[in-house]
Order: C-alpha cells, then sequence, then structure tokens
C-alpha cells in the first residue's frame, strides 16, 4: 500500500500565495503523492443566520443562491480553486474537485427531497466549475469528489425509509448530470462505518447495490474511511470491514478500491 494523495481544507489555504502553494506540493510530490482533494467548494452552514438560504462558496461564483464566501479590503473574492489548480497544473498534481455540502446533512440526509435538492445544487456548481476552470487546467482537474460523508447508521440495505434507494439515486443523478452534460471524470466517495451499529456483510450488501445502479463505473474510486482515528473501528476489526467492501467493489468491473487513512485521534484531533 502507498500513500498517494491528501485532503486540503479551503480554511487552511485561504491565504496561500503560490510560493506556498509550490512549497506544499513539492513536499507532497517529495512524499509520493500525486492527488489532492479540495473539498468542498460551497458549503451551507444552517447556525450561521446570514448564511440563510444561501451557500457560500470558495471561488467567484454568479450563481443565484450562491455567494462568494468573503471578500478582501478591496472588496475582491478570492479564488481558492484557481490557486489550486494552477499550481497543482504547474506541479503535475491531479486535483479532485469536491462539489457542494451542508451541514443539515447530519439530519435531513435520508430524505430524498432534501438530498436531491443538494444534487441539484451540486450539478449547477459543477458546471459553473466546468466553464471556469476545466479549460484553463486540463491536466490537473481531473475528477470530482462527492463531500456528502455516507454512513452505516444512516444508510442501510433494508429500512422503512428506503435509504439505499435514496442514496442511489442522489448519486445517480449527479452522475447522468455529468454523462448527459460531457463532464463525466473519475468520481470520489468516501463513506465510514461504526462496528456497533451494524455488520460489514450488510454495509457491503448497501454498497453493491449502489455501485450497480447509481452509474458508477470503470475509473470512479470508492475510498471509504479507515475510522480508525474517530473510533468506528479498530485495529482488531478493520480488517474485516475492509474485505467485506472488497468483495461488493469486485462486483463493478474497474471501481477502484483506495482507503482514506485518518491520520488523527478523534478524541483529541491530535496527530496520530
Amino acid at each position: 500500500a502507498v500513500a498517494n494523495g491528501t485532503f486540503i481544507q479551503w480554511w487552511l489555504v485561504q491565504n496561500w500565495d503560490d510560493k506556498r502553494w509550490t512549497e506544499e506540493f513539492e513536499t507532497l510530490k517529495e512524499a509520493g503523492m500525486f492527488y489532492v482533494i479540495l473539498a468542498p467548494t460551497a458549503f451551507y452552514k444552517s447556525d450561521l443566520s446570514e448564511n440563510t438560504g444561501i451557500t457560500k462558496t470558495v471561488y467567484p461564483t454568479e450563481l443565484d443562491g450562491f455567494d462568494t464566501l468573503w471578500k478582501d479590503n478591496d472588496g475582491r473574492s478570492p479564488d481558492i480553486v484557481d490557486a489550486c489548480l494552477r499550481n497543482a497544473q504547474k506541479a503535475g498534481i491531479k486535483v479532485f474537485v469536491g462539489l457542494n455540502f451542508s451541514d443539515e446533512w447530519w439530519t435531513r440526509g435520508r430524505s430524498a427531497e432534501w438530498l436531491n435538492a443538494r444534487m441539484a445544487e451540486g450539478n449547477r456548481l459543477a458546471d459553473e466549475l466546468w466553464d471556469l476552470y476545466r479549460a484553463r487546467y486540463p491536466d490537473a482537474f481531473y475528477g470530482w469528489y462527492w463531500c456528502w460523508e455516507v454512513d452505516n447508521g444512516k444508510y442501510r440495505t433494508f429500512d422503512f425509509l428506503n435509504s439505499k434507494d435514496v442514496l442511489t439515486n442522489a448519486i445517480k443523478m449527479q452522475l447522468d448530470h455529468f454523462e448527459k452534460t460531457g463532464k463525466r471524470l473519475p468520481f470520489m466517495l468516501a463513506p465510514f462505518m461504526d462496528w456497533k451499529l451494524g455488520t460489514p456483510e450488510g454495509y457491503a450488501k448497501l454498497w453493491e447495490y449502489v455501485f450497480i445502479n447509481s452509474g458508477m463505473k470503470e475509473g470512479d474510486v470508492f475510498c471509504p474511511q479507515d475510522c480508525i482515528g474517530a473510533g468506528g473501528l479498530n485495529m482488531s476489526n478493520y480488517v474485516k470491514w475492509f474485505s467485506e467492501l472488497r468483495k461488493a467493489v469486485d462486483k463493478k468491473p474497474g471501481l477502484l478500491f483506495w482507503g482514506n487513512v485518518e491520520t488523527f485521534n478523534g478524541k483529541d484531533w491530535t496527530g496520530a
């Protein structure tokens, strides 16, 4: 196994200049990494009253219902997406561009009406991101990252909310849009799991259903979190969970199976 990529959050890089981006990418390359996931590029926080009804972006947007997160002293909106892609292109780094996220996901994620509305929002976002950056940075703009973190408590193979179809149809709504508009790139998602909320076999069955019915295909990336840092799994049981998920992935030819290693201790958020 090799560590060949990492996540970068907007709040960490919001004030970086090109020199700092170059230093970061050169360090990543020295460590053998080739991929970066920049996510999310837009988010909604329900606890901020000024954000009510507005999704904030980390790049200058002209979409209705969206607004740039902040402006500098000269009234300009810093463009984190451009800075990341521009410097990634120079460094030979491939970027998975994350779309939208909302903190209401944790309480409303199993609502088909709510989740489908978020997918429609994400599709509009993807269109704008593509038009702004894809032609300028074709080597760096490599894939899409689905920011919605699925877990085995909220989503199950069988439940009265039919959550497996809510999840499957949401992913399909996004992938169908990419296919229809010519924006289909490698698509990555990174779910998590808690051994106390289900079984490895049950979770694998859920994902087997999603893989078959959502439009995921060869070259897409299933990259579950290892859940050890956050405490959902531990060193004595993670192998069983990943073994069962491997079986589900194998039923979708060409689907890639990666692991999202949590390099932190969730008890105090220190490095692991």
